[in-house]
């Protein structure tokens, strides 16, 4: 896929009736504020970072001090969370703040989910992928309106699925589907960089927004991602480099993970990485599209979804009488609990 193919396919225009107002230099400078940090916090922070790195070194990259980018962590609050992100995705007066590709900062009706939602579906139609996968589905607001411009578009998928580490946030969303009539062939509540899933079972998958929370196992889930995937993997995550003085800002607030091409570089089994920034984005969230081919010279023909033990590694089959997924010996079973394979 080039670069130029990729900037048709991420061609996508907000109606000017769909935009409320253009923000004033004042409006815009009280939301940079508000993204500002002290020189006390810049060192602490700098400290922490550092004694993270000295500790990563030794225990392989899965530990931080700042427990909200922990993996417990991370869980916990999106836990908490279920169901308000259907609720906000469901009000028909939300509106968001976004700067466009003329650099204008404006406010604009609902938020920019269909944005993604029109660029993921062209991609998954151009490089022919049959069988997707969503890390990070939360409660499948993004994957039913990919689903929902499929059909629209009478492109007929295979196989699809949706993980994510909250339970709660998946059971909602599974609700959410059921009700507007969108299915999806597997739910599976586990972590993003120990994919419980063997190689190649995907043609495609894709992030909108998850990996930016868990910086510390950014490039370990990356390499699962491109492990579990035939064809591409593509992510949506907020850009340090790509993006505005204020999105880096609030990206070293939040410690989200930081995008390079060093660290991308580290991720094996690719031919080609392709970075764009997106023409519409969150003012003070901006997201960069990182498109991941997997090398071509390796046997990456998409095989049966063939579900394994985060753990062992081996192969699962399905047990009808106790509603799980086990191991052959039986030494190892993840329970189904309302159509949610749980291997956490």
């Amino acid at each position: 896929m080039s670069i130029n193919n990729l900037d048709n396919l991420l061609k996508y225009e907000i109606s000017e009736k769909n935009i409320v107002k253009t923000l004033t230099n004042e409006e815009i400078k009280n939301i940079d504020k508000k993204h500002q940090y002290s020189l006390l916090f810049f060192f602490k922070r700098e400290i922490i970072l550092i004694i993270d790195k000295i500790i990563n070194f030794f225990l392989n990259g899965n530990f931080t001090m700042i427990k909200s980018r922990s993996l417990e962590g991370v869980k916990k609050k999106y836990d908490a969370a279920a169901g308000t992100y259907i609720k906000d995705f469901l009000t028909m007066d939300r509106t968001s703040i976004v700067e466009l590709s003329d650099n204008r900062v404006v406010e604009i009706k609902g938020d920019i989910k269909d944005f993604h939602s029109e660029c993921l579906s062209k991609i998954i139609i151009e490089t022919n992928s049959k069988k997707i996968l969503d890390v990070g589905a939360g409660e499948f607001t993004q994957f039913y309106l990919v689903k929902k411009k499929l059909i629209d578009k009478n492109y007929i998928l295979l196989r699809d699925a949706g993980l994510d580490l909250s339970f709660k946030r998946l059971y909602s969303g599974k609700n959410f589907l059921n009700q507007n009539n969108i299915k999806v062939d597997y739910i599976l509540e586990a972590d993003a960089s120990n994919i419980p899933i063997s190689d190649n079972s995907f043609d495609l998958i894709y992030t909108c927004h998850c990996l930016e929370q868990v910086p510390y196992l950014f490039q370990k889930s990356v390499q699962e991602m491109v492990r579990v995937s035939s064809k591409y993997v593509v992510l949506i995550e907020p850009s340090y480099e790509l993006s505005s003085k204020t999105t880096r800002k609030r990206i070293y607030l939040k410690n989200y993970v930081k995008i390079t091409d060093k660290i991308l570089s580290k991720i094996q089994g690719v031919s080609n990485i392709l970075r764009k920034k997106l023409s519409i984005r969150e003012y003070a969230n901006g997201a960069e599209m990182v498109i991941i081919e997997k090398d071509k010279t390796l046997d990456n023909s998409t095989n049966n979804i063939k579900l394994i033990s985060p753990k062992s590694k081996d192969l699962l089959i399905y047990n009808e009488e106790e509603k799980t997924f086990e191991t052959k010996d039986k030494k190892e079973k993840f329970l189904i609990d309302n159509g949610i394979i749980r291997f956490l």
